[in-house]
């Protein structure tokens, strides 16, 4: 996905949940200083200290790591200065420079089992990466229906159905596809299944709850998860326009669009679908 894309969408994210800390925490000012210390210290981990120190000099090591700390801290000083907490801004800035001194030095390697093996590779590999969105996602739900705030929860469904999405963004090897006996149209339509099982799979709990706590509501919720589904499946999509190479900048825009304003992706899917089967052609045949 391109830079600028992604950038837009953690923003969204980041400044959303920032507002949710606020809104639902006893003393939150403190909670999104220890939030913002512990996510700046997973950059600290043994290999990647290590590694910097055997490349640069210490005083250019250093360096590095204040400017990389300051950066990841500076989305939270900003939002605790809109908040005018400016000392714990400071506080929190400070601390990120003192992290650079006492690097973490413990190391896990834990293999996180998913149910979504039987067909790789997408949501096998997107869900050991970013499972812990999934469940901040269900813990933002949670708080959304305690207040009876049904927009916010929809809003949350589909953020969730983009983080599906975004597994799409990762090319897989081309044996990959030769893995399935199937020619282009059958291959995407075995990855529109894939999604439509997968994505329901994550994204139940919160339905799950929303017809449960907003019955009137269904026909929204409803809605939500067909263009949730959408999403995730236009993502697919927009990967084989281009495969083996990069997605272009043009086609994320037109995702972009497509995100903004769901309309659009009953126009652009069915032209994103025959140049993915076009492309795919080069690789698998009948």
């Amino acid at each position: 996905m391109h830079p600028l894309i992604s950038g837009l969408l953690i923003s969204i994210i980041f400044f959303s949940l920032s507002v949710l800390i606020f809104s639902k925490i006893a003393f939150p000012m403190y909670a999104y200083c220890l939030v913002g210390i512990a996510f700046i210290a997973r950059i600290s981990s043994k290999k990647r200290v290590e590694f910097l120190e055997r490349c640069f000099k210490e005083n250019e090591f250093y360096r590095i790591r204040i400017l990389e700390n300051g950066i990841l801290a500076l989305p939270f000083v900003c939002f605790l200065i809109y908040k005018n907490e400016t000392l714990l801004s400071i506080g929190l800035l400070l601390s990120s420079f003192i992290l650079t001194l006492l690097p973490v030095r413990a190391k896990f390697n834990i293999t996180i089992p998913t149910p979504f093996g039987k067909f790789p590779f997408e949501f096998t590999r997107g869900f050991r990466r970013f499972f812990l969105l999934h469940f901040v996602a269900y813990f933002v739900t949670y708080f959304a229906i305690e207040s009876n705030n049904f927009n916010l929860s929809i809003f949350i469904l589909l953020i969730t159905f983009l983080i599906s999405a975004v597994y799409y963004s990762f090319v897989e090897p081309l044996y990959f596809l030769w893995i399935y006996n199937h020619n282009p149209k059958l291959f995407i339509r075995h990855k529109l299944r894939t999604i439509f099982m997968y994505s329901l799979v994550l994204e139940l709990p919160i339905a799950i709850s929303l017809f449960i706590f907003f019955p009137a509501q269904y026909w929204i919720t409803l809605i939500a998860l067909l263009i949730g589904i959408s999403y995730v499946a236009l993502f697919m999509l927009m990967k084989y326009v281009s495969y083996p190479f990069g997605v272009t900048f043009a086609d994320e825009l037109i995702v972009a669009a497509c995100v903004l304003y769901p309309p659009l992706i009953l126009v652009v899917a069915p032209l994103f679908y025959y140049r993915s089967v076009k492309t795919l052609s080069k690789f698998l045949h009948d």
